[in-house]
């Protein structure tokens, strides 16, 4: 199973308590099954086949604790043998007479309440959303919806709680994304998975965790190149000295400076400086460096 169809089987078994956010959810259900966006367009649509087994479990749960009836199946739904069940529209009219449910684009101006905003983003998600997997590279969120007012206003719904998404079309779609990790946390535990936030938060966290160590490892990585090329290059000096006999007329404390580098090639000039007698700076050592390099060019 996709780390997708995970989530929204989540979601789609999650447990609502109010019946305010029970009808929003129902309401997006419905306009999405049917390709409308107004009840009178839903309501007179025909049968409609479901073929999420998930989802119709949902519309038919959100049902009964509409209807209060222990049997929700005869007005509103049928059995289709190859999906998962098919609903009436019509039949639904009833649990939105004289609702505020007017449009589903507008949701944003209509639903007062932060419970059924967080309905209504999840059932958009149920719907068509994608996610990413908590360990991928890059985190994202995309809902996709067939027509633009529906995408702009569930953007408009995920500003209000504070998360930033963006929108574009392709192709013939209608899409509202997020992109960024702490976005993709916030939604989950805003739609109704405060279980798969964590996962995306301890994910994001193992990933810092493992980005900072490496950034340190190559940064390590490179002074200690470093430092072994500038060792390098101030042996081959020093012996050059030697070998010309220009180290003798050296200055007693470059010689004994140069002596060290000799017996402690893998000392960066900090380490070399610590084993003088009196200690010296890193800077008194690489000003006494220079000096050796100096001599050993006026000797070529």
């Amino acid at each position: 199973m996709s780390y997708t169809l995970q989530v929204r089987k989540t979601l789609l078994w999650s447990d609502l308590k109010n019946q305010c956010c029970r009808k929003t959810e129902l309401f997006v259900y419905l306009c999405g099954l049917c390709g409308c966006s107004k009840p009178e367009d839903v309501f007179s649509t025909g049968t409609v086949a479901v073929k999420n087994e998930d989802l119709f479990s949902r519309i038919r749960f959100i049902v009964k604790k509409l209807s209060g009836s222990g049997d929700d199946t005869g007005a509103f739904f049928e059995t289709d043998g190859k999906n998962a069940g098919a609903v009436k529209p019509g039949a639904f009219a009833k649990f939105f007479a004289g609702s505020q449910f007017t449009d589903i684009s507008r949701l944003d101006d209509i639903l007062e309440k932060d419970c059924c905003r967080a309905s209504a983003v999840r059932a958009f998600f149920a719907l068509t959303g994608t996610v990413s997997a908590p360990d991928a590279p890059k985190s994202y969120i995309e809902i996709y919806f067939r027509d633009q007012g529906t995408a702009e206003c569930c953007k408009r719904i995920l500003a209000s709680f504070s998360i930033k998404s963006g929108f574009s079309k392709r192709r013939d779609k209608y899409v509202c994304y997020i992109k960024n990790a702490e976005g993709v946390s916030d939604f989950l535990t805003i739609a109704g998975a405060p279980g798969e936030s964590i996962r995306f938060q301890v994910a994001k966290t193992e990933r810092e965790v493992s980005n900072n160590v490496n950034r340190v490892m190559n940064c390590d990585y490179a002074n200690i190149e470093k430092s072994r090329r500038v060792s390098e290059r101030e042996v081959l000096a020093i012996r050059k000295l030697k070998a010309n006999g220009g180290f003798d007329y050296l200055p007693d404390d470059l010689r004994i400076l140069a002596e060290f580098r000799l017996a402690n090639p893998e000392m960066n000039h900090t380490e070399l400086g610590s084993l003088q007698i009196p200690p010296v700076t890193r800077s008194a050592v690489s000003r006494k460096m220079k000096m050796i390099f100096e001599a050993a060019d006026t000797d070529s």
